[in-house]
């Protein structure tokens, strides 16, 4: 994360630099307090919400004999011999 528009940050997190890494593991807010030279200072936040990965499923293990060919896409395998085609769904 980043803040601007001070020379010194405190983050919740403890940094006091101006640029941060998190990897939150749940929906959270992070705060940053950021100071000038004159002593001012002011805080702000940022919610950073955690979306969840998509399931990935490419299909059941396979082989082919030399020659045949194998089209792979996101639902299993389909099995070419020559203009046949065959469907493997999981």
């Amino acid at each position: 994360m980043f803040a601007s528009g001070g020379d010194d940050y405190e983050w919740s997190t403890g940094d006091t630099t101006q640029i941060i890494e998190v990897c939150p593991q749940a929906d959270t807010i992070f705060y940053v307090t950021i100071s000038n030279e004159s002593g001012c200072s002011v805080e702000d936040s940022v919610i950073v919400s955690v979306v969840p990965s998509p399931n990935a499923y490419a299909g059941q293990d396979t082989s082919a004999c030399q020659g045949e060919c194998i089209i792979l896409w996101q639902q299993g395998v389909i099995l070419t011999f020559g203009q046949q085609a065959i469907q493997h769904k999981p």
